[in-house]
């Protein structure tokens, strides 16, 4: 990865920056900051530590996740380099467009340090397909329950997410466990493209090596079901603990009398409404959406400091820290 590249990265960095600031210039357009401030000065620190602790569980679990798909496939990795390739993946899809930059910056650090690009692409592909499935599955729950409680806008919200992040899921699972079926309807396309004159021939290999390299999970799959169902219930752990600090953050503002539960559904549904907006971090989209999911607390104050912790935990400083790994990383390599 080159400096101009580096320096690319700065001016995603920039643009996210100006998302941030115009987003909390209109969340504090009529909200008392010096209330808000005093409300989180007088935070419980030990929930916010809590909070902390939880929220770099997701990325040991992670970690946790990335080793064992390695170790499955003859390939050694620590555990530390794994919760390395984690955070750097959070945050390039931080700083990217509908989170699209981490994995493929995860694959090219990983074959700086003597992984193969096809272990690593499979490693990475199943790690994505279990967070998402269980992503997915507990913002549907979640939605069932408080189906009821949901304004008009709200239930629109999901559905279109939802629907956003099935229809890529659908597809990753038909080219894992269907390839076939997905090379007809490639070449039925590519066919369809070239009667127009456009041609695309190379874009079609350039898919059909995507899809083979999709079909190796299928094969790992048959052959590993007791590894793949070992990788969903460690996303399972690692999606939970970044939703639990939903619900420390609130404790620690003084609403420990809330359902750990029925926090913990309402931050699953918030995945599903933000995150598809094709913004870097769902900037904005995060911010408004936690909003209307926890309005239902009647406390303003709360509501925003709830907000600026919930996300200074969960986004803004392990984007710094992936950051800071990223930059430490790219030193060594730029040495070499």
């Amino acid at each position: 990865m080159k400096v101009g590249k580096l320096i690319g990265n700065f001016k995603s960095i920039l643009i996210l920056l100006l998302i941030v600031i115009l987003t909390y210039f209109f969340v504090f357009d009529k909200a008392n900051i010096t209330d808000i401030w005093h409300t989180i000065l007088n935070c419980n620190v030990n929930y916010i530590l809590l909070a902390l602790i939880s929220m770099f569980g997701f990325f040991v679990m992670e970690g946790l996740n990335i080793k064992l798909l390695f170790k499955n496939t003859d390939t050694n990795v620590s555990l530390l380099k794994c919760i390395k390739y984690s955070l750097i993946g959070f945050f390039f899809s931080g700083i990217t467009p509908g989170a699209t930059g981490g994995q493929p910056v995860e694959i090219y650090y990983m074959s700086k340090e003597g992984i193969k690009g096809f272990k690593s692409t499979l490693v990475l592909v199943i790690q994505l397909f279990t967070y998402k499935i269980c992503a997915l599955s507990l913002a549907l729950i979640g939605f069932m329950i408080n189906y009821a409680s949901l304004n008009t806008m709200s239930k629109a919200l999901f559905l279109c997410g939802f629907i956003v992040y099935l229809f890529p899921l659908s597809l990753i699972a038909l080219c894992i466990f269907k390839p076939q079926f997905v090379y007809k309807l490639v070449d039925g396309f590519m066919n369809f493209i070239n009667k127009l004159g456009i041609k695309k021939n190379a874009d079609r290999e350039k898919i059909r090596n995507t899809i083979e390299q999709y079909n190796e999970c299928s094969t790992y799959f048959k052959h590993h079901k007791l590894i793949f169902l070992k990788s969903i219930l460690i996303s399972l752990v690692g999606v939970l603990c970044c939703y639990h600090v939903s619900y420390l953050v609130l404790c620690a503002l003084g609403c420990s009398d809330l359902n750990v539960m029925s926090v913990i559904w309402r931050q699953s549904m918030l995945y599903a409404m933000a995150s598809w907006f094709p913004l870097p971090g769902a900037a904005g989209a995060s911010e408004l959406t936690y909003i209307n999911l926890f309005g239902f607390i009647n406390n303003s104050d709360i509501i925003v400091s709830g907000l600026l912790l919930y996300r200074g935990i969960t986004f803004y400083i392990f984007i710094i820290i992936g950051l800071i790994v990223y930059l430490i990383t790219f030193i060594k390599n730029l040495k070499k």
